[in-house]
């Protein structure tokens, strides 16, 4: 009998030149640098010359190194087969139609690179597959969550390849495959038959998302363009966007595109407007499908002014060790441990009391008078009396403290700097020390913008006319300091970051919650808690001065309100100087780090 293979470990560091060179070849651009990190997974329609690809947390099999030739092999072709200029004219300007929209364009560019390269579509479908499992399809998902823009992009994949999507995602497309295929079944094949013509694959993406009735009217909801008309798409005009190819485009999980009308107009316009997403809301309950996929850059309120972002371009995603080398975030984190020297006790003694509390509330529960299970030895003296008892048998209640998942959300805006931001940066390492003795994992986030006034945001806008309320107005930066699954002690310099000259700067928290809500959703753990450090409301200058006012006020607490009431993610906050319970319903407020036990 043929003993089984042993796996063996993949070198990381090894593959880097031959996944690079294979990366260069697919996408023709011969300065194109890859590198490993944690970055997020999926990086849609990647246009940049510097290419992230996650590490593979099981690196001893040729499943691992498939997954990493998925992710570059994705982000090749998109180099070679997106065109992404054509992309930002055709793109519809709402949140859930554009969602949708660059969902089907990126599964357009890997089935054309499966067809015209065949080695790379194993590898696109393992990572497909991986995808799905860290998305949690496998599990039961309520209607706030349903992915309509992952489901159309595998239905698609369906109907082009005649195999299946993994079998992750089965249960979930069924659940939505007739009702799609109801209203835009024909759709789908059109969409396939095209996936070689970028233009008319983008005009039957319009008609698809008009026929499940995420846009009204195509030309209306498009990109601005100059003398744009009812003519066939490869006959409008070129788009004053900027070219996609200057610019890095990163798939960030909080981001929203500009839409509906200016608060300006007049009630009656705006009550108009609130009837026909409450019409298009009922379209889906009427079908007993979800009532919103699972986009985390959508407001999901049906009578407030829908909430909206100029453009997401400029956004990003990053993990700390991208914004500064090793030796730098060594420097930070030493800076930041002198700066809490003086709190070394304090720390000590809040881990070990925090520890204590957490481990008590571990301590087992009996269910007692059982028919079977344990022996209770104080219910022996009853059998000698009784002989015909049965119940003195004990069982163990289970517990599910450890299968619990807590998300640190830091708020780094420029408003935390100083001792603020060292507080902050205490309490996370506190918990987080303390949540994994425990077994609890933590994962680490922080929220800022990448620059003052508006940045790269600000200057497209005023080079396009400044059109009036333009929504959310600046770069986000969301930054990752320690994935839940990553070890405080590989992570823990990261923390320093935030001493970095220029790092803090605006606060826009209600994207910054959805986005942080929308990992969690992912998460496989039954107990899932976020916990947000602030100091305060969010702030924007760019964003307030060209909008109603309290425009970001308003959708933090909308973000709140939904989390508190819709979902079943744990939503607490703790306010470094200042009271945040005018927002969160659950929350303290700490003035020096002596009151984190409490």
């Amino acid at each position: 009998m043929s003993q089984p293979k042993k796996s063996v470990p993949i070198d990381i560091t090894a593959l880097q030149p031959a996944l690079q060179a294979a990366a260069r070849a697919i996408s023709g651009r011969k300065e194109l640098e890859l590198s490993f990190g944690n970055q997020i997974l999926d990086q849609s329609l990647h246009q940049s010359d510097t290419l992230f690809i996650a590490k593979p947390a099981d690196q001893s099999d040729a499943d691992a190194l498939r997954f990493l030739r998925g992710q570059s092999d994705r982000a090749a072709l998109s180099l070679r087969y997106h065109n992404a200029r054509l992309h930002a004219q055709k793109r519809p300007a709402d949140g859930k139609a554009s969602t949708v929209f660059d969902a089907l364009e990126q599964m357009r560019v890997e089935l054309t690179g499966s067809q015209n390269m065949r080695g790379i579509a194993h590898n696109l479908r393992h990572r497909m597959q991986v995808h799905c499992e860290l998305q949690g399809y496998a599990r039961g998902l309520n209607q706030y969550e349903a992915p309509l823009h992952d489901l159309l992009a595998l239905l698609l994949y369906e109907t082009a390849t005649g195999t299946p999507p993994p079998p992750e995602v089965h249960a979930l497309m069924e659940k939505w495959r007739p009702w799609i295929e109801d209203h835009a079944g024909s759709l789908l094949q059109r969409l396939a038959e095209s996936i070689s013509d970028q233009t008319l694959f983008a005009a039957q993406s319009e008609k698809l998302l008009v026929a499940l009735s995420l846009i009204q009217n195509p030309n209306a909801t498009l990109q601005p363009s100059e003398d744009s008309t009812d003519e066939a798409p490869d006959e409008q005009s070129p788009s004053t966007d900027e070219s996609g190819d200057e610019n890095n485009q990163y798939e960030a999980p909080s981001p929203k595109q500009s839409r509906t009308d200016s608060a300006s107009e007049s009630s009656q316009s705006m009550a108009e407007t609130n009837d026909d997403e409450q019409g298009h809301e009922d379209a889906f309950v009427e079908q007993d499908m979800p009532l919103r996929p699972n986009m985390p850059h959508l407001s999901p309120f049906k009578h407030a002014a829908p909430y909206r972002v100029y453009t997401t371009q400029f956004d990003e995603v990053v993990h700390a060790d991208q914004l500064a080398s090793a030796e730098e975030l060594a420097g930070y984190r030493a800076q930041l441990d002198e700066q809490l020297g003086r709190h070394h006790n304090v720390h000590t003694r809040l881990t070990s009391k925090l520890q204590r509390l957490l481990l008590a509330r571990q301590a087992r529960e009996w269910v007692y008078d059982q028919e079977f299970g344990l022996i209770d030895n104080s219910r022996l003296a009853r059998l000698v009396v009784r002989p015909d008892m049965t119940e003195i048998y004990k069982t163990e209640k289970d517990s599910q403290f450890r299968d619990s998942v807590v998300t640190l959300l830091i708020d780094n805006s420029g408003s935390m700097r100083g001792r603020p931001v060292l507080l902050a940066a205490l309490s996370a390492d506190i918990l987080a020390r303390t949540l994994e003795r425990c077994g609890v994992k933590v994962e680490i986030l922080g929220f800022t913008t990448r620059d003052w006034k508006g940045g790269q945001s600000r200057k497209h806008w005023d080079k396009h006319d400044k059109p009036s309320d333009p929504g959310r107005l600046n770069d986000l930066r969301h930054i990752i300091y320690k994935p839940a699954d990553l070890r405080l002690n590989r992570a823990r310099k990261n923390l320093g970051l935030m001493l970095k000259d220029g790092m803090l700067k605006e606060n826009i928290d209600g994207e910054a919650l959805l986005w942080a809500h929308s990992r969690l959703l992912a998460r496989s753990e039954k107990r899932r808690i976020l916990m947000v450090i602030s100091d305060g409301a969010p702030v924007d200058d760019s964003t307030l001065s060209t909008n109603p006012s309290g425009y970001l006020d308003r959708h933090l607490r909308e973000v709140i309100t939904f989390i508190e009431t819709k979902s079943d993610i744990e939503l607490l906050a703790i306010g470094i100087g200042h009271d945040v319970t005018r927002y969160y319903s659950r929350a303290v407020t700490i003035n020096d780090a002596e009151q984190l036990g409490d």
